[in-house]
This record gives C-alpha cells, sequence and structure tokens, in this order.
C-alpha cells in the first residue's frame, strides 16, 4: 500500500509537472507568434502610409510650382517649400521599415533616385521663372516622366506590402483564434489531472 501511495504521488506529480511545461511552451511559441505577427501587421500599414505621404508631399510640391509659375506670385511657393523635406523623412521611415525586405529595398533606392530627379527639375522651373524665361516644355515634360515613375514604383511597393498584409493578418487572425483554447484546454487538463490524483492519493491514505 505504500508503494501504491508513492507511486501515484510520483505519477500525479510527473504528469502535472510535464503538462505544465509543454502548456508553456506552447503558450510561449504562440503568444510570441501572434505579438510578432501584429507588430508585423503593423509594420505594413506603416509602410502603406509612408508611401502614400511620399506622393502627396511631391504633389504638393508640384502645385506651389505651377502656382509660381502661372503667377509669378512667391506666396504659391508655400506648399513647395519644406516639402522636399517631408518627402525624404517619409522615405527615409519608408525604407527603415522594409530593411527586412529586399526586393522592397532595392525599390526605395530607384525610388530615391526619382525623388531628386523630380525635385530637381521642379526647383529648375522655378529659378526659371525667376528669372521671367519660357516655359521650358522639355523640362516640364521630362518632370511628368520622373512624377508617372515615382507614382508607379509607390503603386509597385505597396501592391508588394499589400499581398504582405493579406498574409500577416491571416497569420495575426490564426494566433489569435487557437491562443486562447490552448490555455483553455491546458487549464481543464490541469485541473483535471490534479483532481483524479488528489482522488487517489486521499484513497490511498484513507487505506
Amino acid at each position: 500500500m505504500k508503494q501504491s501511495f508513492k507511486r501515484n504521488l510520483q505519477i500525479g506529480f510527473g504528469l502535472s509537472l510535464l503538462l505544465l511545461i509543454i502548456t508553456s511552451v506552447a503558450s510561449y511559441n504562440s503568444i510570441t507568434n501572434l505579438i510578432e505577427s501584429s507588430e508585423a501587421v503593423n509594420r505594413t500599414n506603416e509602410i502603406l502610409q509612408q508611401s502614400e505621404n511620399i506622393i502627396s508631399y511631391m504633389k504638393d510640391a508640384e502645385t506651389g510650382q505651377r502656382g509660381f509659375m502661372l503667377t509669378n506670385n512667391i506666396d504659391f511657393l508655400e506648399p513647395f517649400n519644406g516639402s522636399f523635406e517631408k518627402t525624404k523623412s517619409a522615405f527615409d521611415q519608408l525604407k527603415e521599415l522594409s530593411t527586412d525586405n529586399i526586393i522592397q529595398q532595392s525599390n526605395c533606392d530607384s525610388l530615391y533616385t526619382i525623388i531628386v530627379k523630380r525635385y530637381n527639375i521642379l526647383q529648375q522651373g522655378i529659378d526659371q521663372a525667376k528669372q521671367n524665361m519660357a516655359t521650358d516644355i522639355f523640362l516640364l515634360n521630362n518632370g511628368k516622366v520622373q512624377m508617372d515613375k515615382a507614382r508607379q514604383l509607390i503603386t509597385k511597393i505597396q501592391n508588394i506590402e499589400k499581398k504582405l498584409l493579406t498574409e500577416r493578418t491571416a497569420s495575426l487572425n490564426k494566433y489569435a483564434s487557437y491562443t486562447p483554447p490552448l490555455i483553455i484546454i491546458a487549464t481543464l487538463l490541469s485541473l483535471a489531472i490534479a483532481f483524479v490524483f488528489f482522488k487517489r492519493v486521499t484513497e490511498d491514505y484513507t487505506e
């Protein structure tokens, strides 16, 4: 009887400890993946936002340049002034957020080259207007070409991120769906084992 009592204690304690270890590891992995998926989703959303900001700031610069070239009124340059700094800041964040993606890093490098060219063309147009020079049609056409390239590349970057967003959202939902049930099942199993072996040990002790 003493051996049976001791064996029940050992089995009960061993199973409880084993279940605790398995549950802890599974819960840790699940919660870690949940957090990583959530961070990835947030990062993708931020990339989409910053890419949109880049185009928005470049449009502001275009608006300011055109207004000044048409009116020669310096007040129209307000949207242009400081827009490159804003664009550069949004670009830096975009590139920093996509450091884990080689393709996006390459897209960012190409995009920055286009951004610099576009702003140089905008500045040339403004400088010519300040000198009362005739509008350079070739310069305007070249500016449009660079802006179109920027839009196409931004769209390419966004499409890649939207695809990743779909995958990351699915991963997030998966981990979010099975983490709570895993914890509940593990808790119920722990309680069941504790109850069964408490009953057996109590019976042995009584005998």
